[in-house]
């Protein structure tokens, strides 16, 4: 799945959801992220995970060990988690508009 690089993870095998997809993909990433895989649409896709709040570390580490994914309050709540756990993900790798991108929280 990820692959370690200094403090944060690659995201080799999870290509399909940091590049601009079709809706198919979007849906799929629903699924695994616990949402509702039949929205009609990516825009209705993205609305809905604007209230996901995980971090992206543990999908992968989760998704890897078919658990659930940790979900948190907040977005504060998130990067707070991911700042003092250094949970981060490389975001070079994610491209802006992806299912991946809809999660990221900027870490100040």
């Amino acid at each position: 799945m990820g692959r370690k690089k200094g403090n944060r993870y690659r995201l080799d095998s999870w290509s399909d959801f940091t590049q601009k997809t079709d809706l198919a993909t979007w849906q799929r990433f629903m699924d695994i992220v616990g949402e509702d895989s039949t929205l009609p649409s990516k825009k209705q896709c993205i609305k809905a995970l604007k209230h996901v709040h995980i971090n992206i570390r543990d999908l992968i580490d989760a998704t890897r060990e078919d658990r659930q994914v940790p979900r948190f309050q907040s977005r504060r709540a998130v990067m707070e988690y991911t700042m003092r756990y250094k949970k981060f993900v490389s975001i070079d790798e994610i491209e802006t508009g992806s299912p991946m991108a809809s999660l990221l929280v900027t870490c100040i």
